[in-house]
C-alpha cells in the first residue's frame, strides 16, 4: 500500500506591519534609480529581473517631479529645520513631495492649518522649503 502524498500547506502573506513608515518620492525615486541601473547608482540588493514597464514609468514621473531636484542630505535638513513647526508625519511627507510655494498650499496641506500654524510660521514654512527642497 502506497502512502498518499501529502502537499505542503500552502503558504500564505502575513503583514508583519502595517504601517512601518512614508516613503517620500524622492526616496521612492532613489529606490527606481537602483531598480533601473542609473548610473551612479549600485543597486544595494539583488535585482531579480530587469524593471517592470510601471516601475519605469514612475522612474520617469519622478524624474520630472520636485523628487529628481532633492537630495538624501537636504532632505533630512528639511526635516530637523521643521521640526519646531508642529506637524503630523503625513504633513510632511506631503510638504516634501509637493514643495509648496504659497500659503494657499500649504493650508490645503496641513490639516486646520488655520488653527495649529501661525502666519509666520507658514511663511518660515515656505522659505525652509525653498531652502532645503
Amino acid at each position: 500500500a502506497h502512502a498518499r502524498r501529502r502537499d505542503p500547506p500552502p503558504r500564505t502573506m502575513r503583514v508583519l506591519s502595517q504601517c512601518d513608515g512614508l516613503l517620500t518620492n524622492y526616496e521612492t525615486l532613489d529606490l527606481l534609480r537602483e531598480r533601473t541601473a542609473e548610473p551612479g547608482c549600485a543597486p544595494t540588493y539583488p535585482q531579480p529581473h530587469d524593471p517592470f514597464p510601471t516601475e519605469m514609468q514612475c522612474y520617469d514621473a519622478l524624474r520630472r517631479s520636485c523628487a529628481g531636484e532633492q537630495d538624501r542630505t537636504n532632505v533630512a535638513k528639511f526635516i530637523e529645520a521643521i521640526e519646531p513647526i508642529a506637524l503630523m508625519p503625513a504633513e510632511v511627507l506631503q510638504v516634501i513631495n509637493i514643495k509648496p510655494r504659497s500659503a494657499a498650499v500649504v493650508h490645503a496641506v496641513v490639516e486646520r492649518c488655520a488653527s495649529r500654524l501661525s502666519a509666520d510660521e507658514v511663511e518660515d514654512l515656505i522659505a525652509l522649503v525653498e531652502q532645503f527642497l
